[in-house]
């Protein structure tokens, strides 16, 4: 099951407006960050977990730390709500790069862009995502050519796939335990991801709100 956040709901959608539209204040924004995650996970993730699913995630409760925590809220607090709903995730794939590079795929020139894309703003994002320690965090090299990122990528998974197939069974497509799996990029979105991508094969994908049904090729842009 492939997913986003912000969603496509109805919180998700004022969220994503805002990037065009002038953003928010703080607090409503991590107001509407912990509704659209809350349904997020009461209409999706959680059912699909239980139903033995791989769900994965492009951001997630830890995108809501660094962005909300470079606002002012405390990243520690923010992780602590979430997490009083939402399920932690097996892995977390940090897709990291200079803010120069993020800045250049996204064509922001000297540090401009929409109120998310911020030089300074950006940097204490990333500062955020780099003090999470958790065991299940793998850092990815994102300078690199897709090819080499998507190797990267493919080496931190297998492990965690292999580890859930019964033994005897190493061709099944879909692990028997359900897998929770999140990417997050600190240079404010320079790369994404398509349902045809080698880490997708044979995973199942869903469609309806907060699920786009296609994603852009997994590419540099700008």
């Amino acid at each position: 099951i492939l997913s986003r956040e912000p969603t496509d709901g109805p919180y998700g959608l004022r969220l994503r407006e805002s990037a065009s539209t002038g953003r928010l204040s703080a607090e409503k924004e991590l107001e509407l960050f912990l509704q659209d995650r809350r349904e997020h996970v009461e209409t999706l993730i959680q059912p699909a977990l239980e139903g033995g699913e791989i769900v994965i995630l492009d951001r997630y409760y830890f995108s809501t730390m660094a962005y909300q925590g470079e606002r002012g809220f405390d990243p520690a607090e923010i992780r602590r709500v979430n997490e009083e709903f939402a399920p932690r995730p097996d892995l977390l794939l940090l897709l990291d790069l200079s803010l120069d590079t993020a800045l250049e795929r996204i064509g922001v020139r000297d540090g401009e862009g929409n109120e998310f894309e911020r030089r300074e703003s950006l940097q204490r994002c990333r500062d955020i995502f780099h003090s999470i320690e958790d065991d299940f965090l793998r850092a990815i090299d994102a300078e690199r050519k897709v090819e080499e990122i998507q190797t990267s990528i493919m080496a931190a998974v297998e492990p965690l796939l292999a580890s859930s197939r019964p033994q005897g069974l190493p061709e099944s497509p879909t692990p028997p335990l359900p897998l929770l799996l999140e990417i997050d990029l600190p240079g404010a979105g320079a790369i994404s991801w398509t349902h045809d991508s080698p880490l997708f094969e044979d995973i199942d994908h869903a469609s309806g709100p907060g699920i786009p049904e296609t994603k852009p090729p997994l590419q540099e842009r700008g």
